[in-house]
């Protein structure tokens, strides 16, 4: 879940705590990363990522190509005028979704880096803080979307012709003598 291929120090290269390489799956890469004409912090663009990543989760859906508040409506009805208008993002998903997550997800993804929660004040958000499903519960809520899954791959598998008579051992794993 964590690229560390482009991981800095928190202080940055320059040693003033700011970043200006734009790296990241746009999906999940914070809009002041997008913008390539201010510096960032990356705690905080670390923090709008694990909030996708938290979103995706919750809707089991991808809720935008790239967060641009000018470009994309979904990420401009959450996170637009500071969340005000955030019930119509809400709206399009048909799940049960409290409002303590959607509160957490609000302040994780908001435009603003400044206005963003630090990892503390996300770990003593309620939603963090609250009941969670049991091993046997979330068995159960994962098996319906792993055997879709496993499906979905074997469908893909039969249109593409996957030849399962391949021998699987990887020839990286044969050692030289």
């Amino acid at each position: 879940m964590i690229d560390f291929g482009y991981g800095k120090e928190l202080q940055g290269s320059n040693n003033k705590g700011y970043m200006k390489t734009p790296c990241g799956t746009y999906m999940y890469m914070a809009p002041e990363i997008a913008d390539r004409s201010i510096l960032y912090q990356g705690q905080d663009a670390d923090l709008f990522a694990l909030g996708v990543a938290l979103l995706i989760s919750k809707l089991n859906d991808y809720p935008w190509a790239r967060p641009d508040i000018n470009e994309d409506t979904h990420y401009r009805a959450l996170a637009g005028s500071h969340g005000v208008n955030s019930d119509k993002f809400w709206s399009l998903y048909d799940i049960n979704i409290s409002d303590d997550f959607k509160n957490l997800i609000e302040s994780m993804l908001a435009f603003d880096p400044s206005s963003r929660p630090t990892i503390v004040d996300i770990f003593g958000h309620s939603w963090f803080r609250g009941e969670a499903d049991s091993v046997a519960q979330f068995k159960q809520k994962c098996e319906t979307y792993f055997k879709k899954a496993q499906e979905e791959l074997n469908s893909t598998n039969a249109i593409q012709g996957v030849d399962y008579a391949v021998n699987p051992e990887r020839r990286s794993d044969t050692t030289f003598d």
